[in-house]
């Protein structure tokens, strides 16, 4: 059994045109932009990789992590002392460069990512709730797991939305809330990925 102190879950479903042109829009990206301007130094192999990945298709680029997210991860694996992380949905592998930088010179990152032939049988089969109660196996206890693309511009909240990935988002959510193993709350943001957001799991 791993003894991971993070999982990455990433939603097998993408978010589709999650970032549409609108003065709102438009405000996150550029905010986003400026406090990177900041807090974010340049990485060429950074800056190549999520130029992979958005050759990889909209889809990916849309479900990938933004600059400041990847941080995040970066500085949280770090806060955690992580020494293994699994990452489950890695695309291009931008999430999983962030991550890995963050672990010790004895750390070790497992990164998976789905071929491509199963894409259609992902869409048409959400699987978060799958990989959550695998990551809970996998993780032990006082590690964290976040499930990426959760928040899917609020439509989870609308019950006039249907369609996999709303489905599945509201499938994980009722499984966690029956869950008396794991505290979870989900952070919804907005930036140059659009509106969106992770759900934070502590595993007790």
């Amino acid at each position: 059994m791993l003894c991971s102190r993070l999982l990455f879950l990433r939603s097998s479903i993408p978010v589709r045109a999650i970032h549409r042109a609108s003065p709102e829009s438009d405000l996150w990206a550029r905010a986003d932009a400026y406090h990177n301007s900041f807090l974010l130094k340049a990485d060429p192999v950074l800056d190549a990789t999520q130029h992979h990945t958005r050759e990889l298709g909209k889809n990916a680029a849309t479900a990938a992590v933004s600059p400041a997210q990847g941080k995040f991860l970066h500085l949280l694996l770090r806060g955690l002392n992580a020494k293994r992380v699994l990452e489950v949905g890695s695309l291009g592998g931008y999430s999983a460069i962030w991550m890995a930088r963050a672990l010790p010179d004895d750390g070790e990152l497992v990164a998976l990512e789905i071929s491509a032939v199963n894409a259609q049988a992902i869409e048409e089969n959400p699987n978060n709730t799958n990989h959550f109660v695998e990551a809970k196996r996998l993780v032990r206890s006082g590690g964290i797991i976040i499930v990426d693309n959760t928040g899917r511009k609020g439509y989870p909240a609308d019950p006039g939305r249907t369609g996999p990935g709303v489905e599945g988002v509201r499938a994980l959510l009722s499984h966690i809330r029956d869950d008396d193993e794991v505290e979870a709350a989900t952070i919804h943001t907005v930036g140059e990925k659009g509106f969106d957001g992770f759900t934070f799991a502590y595993r007790k």
